[in-house]
């Protein structure tokens, strides 16, 4: 019971990140012109949803991929792909707004 409880806080923690991405990726982007944190922001509001959570809470949120795969009941392999295609679609996006 203790356990379930401790998954369901850690769901709703990890729900909380998704929605507070702009607060997340401005503390981030301190170092970087607004325009930078602009574009990075619009950049990952384009990746799927599972992406973004597992990409904030690894990069922003300092979470381990053992710990968001327990949080989303799934393997750390599956994180980690998670993590890398999340990685490879923004360089994907940002490339493209380059070209613009």
């Amino acid at each position: 019971m203790t356990r379930n409880i401790a998954i369901n806080i850690s769901k709703k923690n990890s729900l909380r990140a998704h929605e507070d991405l702009s607060a997340i990726t401005e503390m981030k982007s301190e170092d970087m012109h607004s325009d930078e944190s602009t574009v990075l922001q619009e950049a990952i509001a384009r990746l799927p949803e599972d992406l973004t959570k597992d990409l904030i809470l690894f990069y922003y949120k300092g979470y381990t991929t053992s710990e968001i795969a327990e949080m989303h009941n799934i393997t750390r392999d599956a994180v980690c792909k998670r993590i890398n295609t999340a990685k490879e679609l923004l360089r994907k996006i940002l490339a493209e707004g380059d070209r613009k």
